[in-house]
């Protein structure tokens, strides 16, 4: 009975793991690597160009300009956490206390997280064109919108595309 139980449980497991892995965005080192250069060309980004400077003016594009600030802020934070991601996994890689496997199960653990950072972002992606929905004239914020979408989809970061409506 107990060695059907453990059959069954690695079977669900196994699945488990082979489902949360197509998902996957990040799997190696390369990949992590391509992500913070894309991840910077987000917090580099200058926003502002999206804009007619004539629609918005005064407390409207203070406002636009801290919103935009406070996701590049995401941006960089997911920056700084991949770095210290790769510095984990060199770590792991170089140490002498972990089997192979162990050291495998981490390195898996950490991409994970990565993946995780990623798709956080996309949320946060939504809040921000969703919070400038109040700050900017509607067809202002419709214009922003579709370049916006047009800017982030095409680095694509995650294997969602953003659509706003």
């Amino acid at each position: 009975m107990k060695n059907k139980f453990l059959k069954i449980f690695f079977l669900v497991f196994a699945l488990f793991v082979f489902v949360l892995n197509a998902n996957a965005v990040v799997s190696s080192v390369t990949d992590l690597n391509k992500k913070i250069v894309d991840l910077k060309k987000i917090s580099q980004y200058d926003y502002n160009s999206l804009v007619n400077k004539n629609e918005l003016i005064g407390y409207r594009m203070d406002s636009f300009n801290m919103a935009s600030a406070q996701y590049k802020n995401s941006a960089n934070l997911v920056v700084d956490n991949f770095n210290n991601i790769l510095f984990q996994i060199n770590t792991i890689k170089n140490s002498s206390d972990f089997s192979d496997s162990d050291k495998q199960v981490q390195i898996n653990k950490l991409y994970q997280d990565a993946d995780a950072a990623l798709y956080n972002l996309d949320s946060q992606t939504m809040n921000y064109l969703f919070s400038l929905r109040t700050i900017m004239p509607t067809i202002t914020y419709q214009r922003y919108v579709k370049k916006f979408q047009e800017f982030y989809n095409g680095i694509g970061l995650t294997d969602n595309k953003l659509s706003v409506r």
